[in-house]
């Protein structure tokens, strides 16, 4: 999710959520001139950072209407295409990178940092799993809490990624037979699917931990409207994660890609490589884990 400092804004005289990535800007830079923030921006984008690419991607989406924001139905990227999605939102990460409004700390923060830091007031803008929210609004966490908020991902389409830690079946699975296999589905169904007509571990992981889910009905029940309105607005949450899609390019050599990509985006952010000749790299490196 997109969260802000909502006692930060207005601190700054901004008294709406940023629409747009220009206004995330057009703010920031608000933010860094009056004092309130040194860099109003920060992410938890080290290389090993589990989140990083969910986030990364979610800017992608606000930018671009409807699937295949990334790839084409035949899995070829199309993320490298001059003016798509992929290149606005690098452009933009490296300007905001330069102009010092996103902290030079993002490209090497963890997640455990990057929600240290928005307790402490350090930063005013980040985007990180919907989970940290229960934390960053718990009574006494922190001078802030209360005051972090939810804004719809704020791009053209306002999309972001939905998605959550998981239980997987490994191919193993497969290979002992039917009789693993139906024990496997199973379990993923008690996991995240329905026990006698309820999501009741859904439901669980929503109520006890602030966890976020793709079970879009869960937002009707009310043990989670009330523990999800503890620590944010329900009906925010609720449109989000109707705009929330799966990630693209789900393949046997996604991983591999992955890691190679979070480099290659660090080189724009860093000013040391245009932003096309990143996405042309991420594009031929998929192009030849594809044909393996």
């Amino acid at each position: 999710d997109f969260v802000y400092n909502d006692a930060q804004l207005k601190q700054a005289g901004i008294t709406t959520a940023p629409a747009s990535w220009d206004d995330v800007y057009t703010m920031s830079k608000t933010l860094k001139e009056q004092g309130v923030t040194e860099y109003p921006i920060i992410m938890a984008w080290s290389q090993k950072e589990g989140a990083y690419p969910e986030a990364l991607i979610s800017m992608i989406y606000s930018e671009h209407n409807g699937p295949n924001a990334l790839f084409d139905n035949d899995l070829n990227p199309v993320f490298n295409q001059e003016g798509s999605a992929a290149a606005r939102t690098l452009d933009w990460l490296a300007k905001v990178y330069k102009e010092g409004l996103m902290d030079p700390a993002s490209l090497s923060t963890a997640e455990i940092d990057q929600v240290k830091s928005m307790q402490a007031g350090a930063h005013t803008f980040t985007i990180f799993p919907q989970y940290n929210m229960a934390e960053v609004n718990k009574p006494g966490s922190g001078e802030f809490a209360g005051q972090f908020k939810i804004a719809l991902m704020p791009g053209q389409t306002d999309a972001t990624v939905g998605y959550a830690r998981f239980y997987a079946m490994t191919p193993a699975v497969v290979a002992k037979g039917d009789a693993y296999l139906q024990a496997a589905w199973k379990f993923l169904q008690y996991m995240g699917g329905k026990t006698d007509g309820e999501y009741k571990v859904v439901e669980r992981w929503a109520v006890e931990n602030g966890l976020g889910f793709a079970q879009l009905p869960l937002f009707e029940d009310p043990e989670v409207i009330e523990a999800f309105g503890k620590w944010g607005d329900v009906p925010t949450i609720k449109e989000q994660a109707q705009l929330a899609r799966a990630k693209e390019g789900m393949t046997p050599w996604y991983g591999t890609w992955d890691t190679f990509m979070r480099a290659e985006v660090h080189k724009t952010i860093l000013g040391s490589q245009p932003t096309m000749d990143t996405l042309n790299n991420m594009a031929n490196e998929w192009n030849e884990l594809k044909k393996q």
